[in-house]
């Protein structure tokens, strides 16, 4: 029997993008009223918003596709993504910092990889109420809250020199390029390239498969690359969750993204 292709197993989109809004009316009711707190071991904080909403996009989405598997910031590891594909990545408010202090710059983050690859990823922001979405093959979008739809066309700038970059926040400045504020939300960082707002952008070490999964695609979908700092393209189903430095740009950007990195470590 021949196996089945990845559209033929994949959900249409529009569940993705269903969940995500459903996710992001759930955040909105804890948004700015004051959520419980807690600090998970590496010193990162999470609400109660951030644990409701993981409870049900995990009761809501395992239901109706039981033989996918999942992995999410907030429920612990139960191994299903690695016997089962294809596999939801799913974090519930990404830039938990952002969402608490009452800014704009978090968002619901869904992803669906198949065979290690985002083939489906949506990210909601909630407060903006704009909704960025890609399918493999298929192009990346931009839905705002009016209903107006339009494609993701990144700037093209494939230089330093007087880029628009987002850097962490310890990163060196550099006469070469400028410096984006901090976003407090790494996908949105990541798909702020897509959308051409940020011409390229740097992670530092151990981002998370949920942090980025669905960020990937976008940008991806959109013509420009996310890699690993060492040139790689990132991967779904390895058993580590955790990525390396990573770079985002256009081919040329991301070189000299790379090779700004390394001159900083020299």
């Amino acid at each position: 029997m021949t196996e089945p292709s990845a559209p033929d197993v994949l959900p249409p989109l529009s569940v993705l993008c269903d969940a995500a809004r459903e996710a992001g009316e759930l955040a909105l009711r804890y948004f700015g009223n004051s959520p419980k707190v807690w600090t998970k071991p590496g010193n990162s904080p999470v609400t109660e918003a951030d644990l409701a909403i993981d409870s049900m996009l995990h009761s809501e989405l395992r239901r109706a596709f039981p033989s996918f598997g999942w992995i999410s910031e907030e429920i612990e590891d139960d191994g299903s993504r690695h016997s089962a594909t294809p596999t939801f990545i799913v974090d519930p408010i990404d830039g938990t910092r952002g969402f608490m202090a009452g800014s704009d710059d978090w968002a619901v983050s869904i992803a669906l990889a198949y065979e290690g690859t985002p083939r489906l990823g949506v990210l909601f922001s909630p407060v903006i109420g704009d909704l960025m979405f890609a399918e493999a093959g298929k192009g990346a979008h931009l839905e705002r809250s009016t209903g107006e739809v339009s494609a993701l066309v990144p700037s093209g700038k494939d230089t330093l020199q007087d880029a628009l970059l987002a850097f962490p926040g310890s990163s060196k400045p550099s006469h070469t390029f400028r410096k984006h504020p901090k976003i407090a939300s790494l996908a949105l960082r990541i798909a702020r390239v897509a959308a051409g707002s940020l011409d390229g952008c740097v992670a530092v070490p151990n981002a998370k498969h949920w942090d980025i999964a669905a960020a990937d695609l976008i940008v991806r979908e959109a013509g420009v690359h996310l890699l690993h700092a060492d040139g790689r393209t990132p991967r779904y189903d390895t058993d580590s969750i955790r990525h390396p430095a990573l770079v985002c740009g256009t081919p040329g950007l991301c070189d000299a993204l790379r090779q700004w990195m390394s001159n900083q470590h020299a």
